[in-house]
């Protein structure tokens, strides 16, 4: 029982940490959100809204895409300073 609550513990840190990323995303225009809702980077749709984007971040098979996601958010926020 220990171990099943672990993991479900890790997750929710997991997601949560997931959608702090998105959120930040937006904030710092790595991601724009159109008018309609969906999610944009550049001129490129990544997802229809925000809980789509998260929920493709943390399937472990998009765990690239998350990666570059940290790592462009890090770009911005140290260009910011």
């Amino acid at each position: 029982p220990v171990e099943v609550f672990n993991r479900f513990a890790d997750m929710k840190d997991n997601l949560l940490h997931i959608k702090d990323l998105v959120k930040q995303a937006i904030n710092h225009s790595v991601y724009r959100v159109k008018p309609n809702g969906r999610i944009y980077e550049g001129e490129y749709e990544v997802a229809t809204d925000e809980d789509e984007l998260v929920k493709y971040l943390a399937d472990d098979d998009n765990q690239d895409e998350l990666l570059t996601l940290e790592g462009k958010l890090k770009s911005k926020k140290l260009a910011a300073v």
